[in-house]
């Protein structure tokens, strides 16, 4: 019997030749970029942000929510509750409204970044759905990290994910006046701000090359600052713009093995004179083992995660009641 999925052979063959010449450009271009050791040495408290929603969906039959819990690594929590995603707009305004109006560290961003409305920062036009979702977690993570930053000393603010991002539109200055107050909370109270993103789009178009490159199945830990003709080969350049990064992306991998994860970090501009003292922060942290999806994450990383983490029978059961 002859299968109905079927692929000509000639457009295999074509497929491994594309394959071929492809991994041929990757090794030549791993010839020309250099790892560098990971410099060790000093240990910093250490605080990390997570926010975890995309697991609770509330679905009903006129109007879907999501349960949103934000905590840090050491377990406070900085909220938790249901977020509206789909509904009659006069009512997600409302909602948005109250939330900001009554969660601390909401306020409080609204209040360093100058912004007299979370409409201010976001493009919100009545589509909601997904992206009021990542919006609302953007501005707690941040948020959080604000509180954080005002309360603390000599400590590492490590956000889940990079610190660029779409979430805060750089319009009006919004942006830039988070910007400066966390550049100025660094100088004062000696505080690092830095990015830390399990899986980028780069890493992962790109982790063939890094198998090519001098010294990575070596056993060492080490870091990279990504090439850019890598970011413009892999991101548009609404992503690249000087009005949304931060600071210079790297592949990191803290774990002295070539089989640990390596990561994708994000040092801030103003921190870039201090960047060997930011990674010897990084490669001082104890790394996960278990379980496996946070094996070679930092552990703040991993234990903000666990404190978030939400069931999805809790959103089941929220689910049951508004519609019983």
């Amino acid at each position: 019997m002859t299968s109905k999925l079927t692929v000509d052979q000639e457009q295999i063959d074509r497929m491994k030749e594309i394959r071929r010449r492809r991994l041929e450009e990757l090794k030549k271009r791993a010839e020309s970029i250099q790892l560098i050791p990971l410099p060790r040495g000093q240990a910093y408290k250490a605080i990390a942000i997570s926010v975890d929603a995309s697991n609770v969906p509330i679905e009903t039959d006129v109007i879907d929510a999501v349960v949103i819990r934000c905590a840090d690594s050491d377990g406070n929590e900085y909220f938790q509750g249901m977020v509206t995603t789909d509904a009659p707009r006069h009512e997600i305004e409302q909602f948005m409204d109250h939330l900001f109006s009554r969660t601390p560290v909401l306020n409080n961003l609204l209040d360093k970044t100058k912004a007299s409305s979370w409409q201010d920062l976001s493009d919100f036009k009545g589509a909601a759905g997904s992206d009021l979702d990542r919006f609302v977690r953007e501005m707690l993570e941040w948020g959080s990290l604000v509180a954080l930053a005002e309360n603390s000393s000599r400590t590492i603010l490590l956000k889940d994910g990079l610190l660029r991002g779409k979430a805060i539109k750089p319009r009006g200055g919004f942006l830039e006046n988070l910007r400066q107050f966390f550049e100025q909370n660094c100088q004062q109270r000696g505080n690092f701000l830095v990015g830390i993103a399990k899986e980028t789009a780069v890493l992962e178009k790109y982790k063939v090359l890094l198998q090519f490159i001098k010294g990575y199945s070596e056993n060492r830990a080490f870091y990279l600052p990504i090439p850019k003709d890598l970011l413009e080969e892999t991101y548009g350049w609404r992503f690249l713009a000087a009005d949304v990064i931060w600071g210079d992306l790297y592949f990191v991998r803290t774990q002295a093995h070539y089989l640990g994860r390596v990561m994708t970090i994000e040092v801030p501009d103003f921190l870039e004179s201090q960047l060997n003292e930011v990674l010897r922060i990084l490669a001082d942290f104890k790394l996960r083992n278990l379980p496996d999806r946070f094996r070679g994450l930092p552990d703040p990383l991993a234990r903000a995660h666990e404190n978030t983490n939400l069931l999805m029978n809790f959103g089941r059961a929220l689910q049951k009641e508004i519609m019983r």
